[in-house]
């Protein structure tokens, strides 16, 4: 392999990369149209067990599915891409929390597997066609908030005088406005 075809596979493999994460951002902003970006229209998810159609179809799917819980938070490793023109076959370790409301009380979910993806680059941009989601393990634990008291001991405290950046679900979580380049507060510190 030339050099140019070098620099070619890794540009791919870094764009590839760049869906991946993308992909778990926008599930965790529940972001509908980020989510849709992730796969080419005519790309098929067949997430084990839960659904299987259109990949436009599981970004509202899942946002339903999504929508009464409290948090989730999807993480990727392990990324390996086999690159081959304008297809690419690509298998990736996820794990996940998601905590849901359950008759009046927290619980969290972990779970962790992978993602079999076929990517494919359409007019310079790469996204999935077809996506296999593979369940390694998964387990529920009852919530305990670090902020409570646990055995008569407080696990965390927060300073009132410290700023506190809370997530959101939505797209008023603070990465949005950070990554789009209004990082006026970040200049001044």
């Amino acid at each position: 392999m030339g050099v140019r075809a070098e620099v070619e596979t890794l540009a791919a493999k870094q764009a590839i990369t760049e869906v991946l994460h993308r992909y778990c951002r926008s599930m965790d902003r529940m972001d509908r149209e980020l989510t849709k970006q992730c796969y080419h229209p005519d790309g098929v998810d067949e997430h084990s067990g839960q659904y299987s159609g259109p990949g436009y179809g599981w970004a509202e799917w899942v946002e339903r599915l999504h929508a009464p819980m409290t948090a989730t938070q999807h993480v990727l490793t392990n990324i390996l891409i086999e690159v081959s023109g304008n297809d690419a076959w690509c298998e990736s370790y996820w794990t996940l929390l998601l905590r849901i409301p359950h008759k009046g009380q927290q619980i969290d979910m972990f779970a962790g597997g992978r993602y079999l993806d076929h990517f494919t680059c359409v007019d310079g941009v790469w996204a999935i066609q077809r996506r296999r989601t593979v369940i390694d393990w998964h387990r529920a634990d009852k919530l305990v908030d670090t902020a409570e008291t646990v055995d008569g001991e407080t696990l965390m405290v927060l300073d009132p005088s410290v700023p506190n950046f809370t997530a959101r679900r939505d797209r008023k979580d603070p990465s949005y406005d950070f990554l789009s380049g209004h990082r006026t507060d970040f200049a001044a510190a």
